[in-house]
């Protein structure tokens, strides 16, 4: 695909976060007679300034076609309030952000297109 998604994951969250994980998840599948497609990357961020955590799952493939998007985030496995989600069918980006200062996070990224749906779960972590 030739579209290139013009938003960042500092964009999607803002300007004061700066990326936990080294690298992002991919969220991808092999699809028969196309190969290994990448759906979109999840991105977890953290802001200092704010104490907030973000996750960010910026499109790979479908960019600018409004296409099943998710994303949660969850700070306290205990609180149903502690819990941030952002769906959709979005052109770009999924993203939520949940207080994290003190706190620990798990957070998820679905995508759906090529008539399937990716996903992926993280384990708890990332304390603050």
């Amino acid at each position: 695909q030739a579209a290139t998604n013009p938003y960042t994951p500092e964009s999607a969250c803002g300007s004061s976060y700066r990326r936990v994980l080294p690298n992002p998840i991919e969220l991808k599948t092999t699809i028969q007679q196309v190969g290994t497609v990448v759906f979109g990357r999840l991105y977890l961020l953290y802001s200092s300034t704010t104490g907030y955590n973000c996750i960010a799952l910026i499109k790979a493939t479908g960019i600018g076609v409004p296409t099943h998007t998710k994303v949660w985030i969850s700070n306290n496995v205990e609180d149903p309030n502690g819990t941030q989600a952002d769906e959709g069918d979005f052109r770009y980006y999924a993203s939520a952000k949940i207080y994290g200062r003190q706190r620990c996070v798990q957070f998820y990224g679905e995508q759906a297109g090529w008539g399937t749906q990716v996903a992926y779960l993280s384990p708890w972590g990332w304390c603050a």
